[in-house]
């Protein structure tokens, strides 16, 4: 744990394109290795850079992340590698979040920050939270759209999830559901045996579900003085651009079902105008940007899962389905059956 404001983890944003934070990702060569397949095959199959690995602090772009973990999967015929990659996930691999993170006083301001900070070191997708009666979700989602399948990064996510709340938890975090937005795969025992919780697959959230009364908990070894230096550190950085940050949020409103533009400038804590304005300066509107998030909504869990189009239609906030396939085919040209089925082929 650093002490000092110059130990304190350097942290950049990602430059305006859908990448994330290398992170533990570091490790992913050496997970290969353990199958014993090499690397560098695997790299070279994918067409992803192998340097850009070397460093934790480097950005990855999500397809590349997606193409990567695709080939480790059928080099290793290990159909859960992304599942295993996100185990390497500790929250200290977060950089500057994570040390915001570990010094926060409870597991619930911890996650918020997470929450709130996230696009530091991811853009394309978005890390949330959905707090319902008596429990709280910790979930992943993209919204942007991606070729490749993301059904590993999406298995990284919730396996990394789920170390970070064992971690802040002191090892006892507890889950009461989680929530695989793909297809249930062959073989689901070793994600029984890490998660040990009820697993849902085919689901329209990707997401692990917890009793709201542990986010109460303390976290032992928290700092009050250095969650102070990474709050002036974080600030200095800056906030996302507006598309980026009507985006995020308008991917997380989906999931409540209430995805207008005035919610979204509400959770921005700007007027409606404001919000237009912000968004005209850079060359798009309201409208598109919604349309482009519902199309990446759309997409992912046509090409991942089995999920029927009506679902995929509330997901995708419209209320009926003759409203989404209109909508999907302008987007596409296709209808969402036909564009799942030439995915499916390619």
């Amino acid at each position: 744990m650093p002490n000092t404001e110059e130990t304190i983890i350097q942290h950049r944003q990602a430059d305006g394109v859908n990448a994330r934070l290398v992170g533990a990702f570091t490790a992913l060569p050496a997970l290969i290795e353990q199958f014993d397949v090499d690397p560098a095959l695997v790299f070279s199959i994918a067409g992803v850079d192998r340097t850009t690995f070397i460093q934790a602090t480097n950005f990855v772009l999500y397809e590349d992340l997606a193409n990567l973990l695709h080939e480790a999967s059928r080099q290793t015929n290990c159909p859960h590698f992304g599942f295993l990659a996100g185990r390497l996930w500790q929250v200290s691999d977060l950089g500057l979040i994570g040390n915001l993170m570990l010094n926060s006083p409870t597991i619930g301001s911890a996650l918020q920050e997470l929450e709130l900070h996230q696009y530091l070191n991811s853009q394309g997708a978005v890390v949330y939270l959905l707090q319902r009666e008596d429990s709280v979700d910790l979930g992943f989602a993209m919204y942007a759209s991606f070729e490749p399948k993301m059904h590993h990064v999406h298995d990284a996510a919730m396996a990394a999830g789920r170390n970070f709340l064992n971690e802040l938890c002191d090892g006892q975090m507890p889950l009461s559901d989680v929530y695989l937005s793909h297809s249930r795969p062959d073989d689901i025992e070793p994600y029984r045996r890490f998660f040990r919780a009820p697993l849902h697959f085919n689901s329209p959230l990707c997401a692990l579900r917890i009793s709201k009364n542990l986010l109460k908990k303390p976290i032992k070894g928290a700092q009050p003085e250095l969650l102070e230096i990474c709050r002036k550190q974080i600030k200095a950085l800056g906030r996302a651009s507006p598309v980026e940050m009507a985006s995020r949020s308008l991917r997380t409103l989906l999931l409540l079902g209430n995805a207008s533009g005035e919610q979204v400038a509400r959770s921005l804590a700007m007027h409606r105008r404001t919000l237009n304005r912000r968004l005209a300066n850079e060359g798009v509107s309201f409208q598109e940007v919604l349309d482009k998030v519902r199309f990446a909504v759309a997409t992912d869990l046509l090409k991942e899962s089995k999920i029927k189009t009506s679902r995929i239609s509330e997901a995708t906030g419209y209320s009926d389905p003759p409203s989404f396939v209109r909508a999907f085919k302008k987007w596409s040209g296709l209808t969402p059956s036909q564009w799942r089925q030439r995915a499916r082929a390619g």
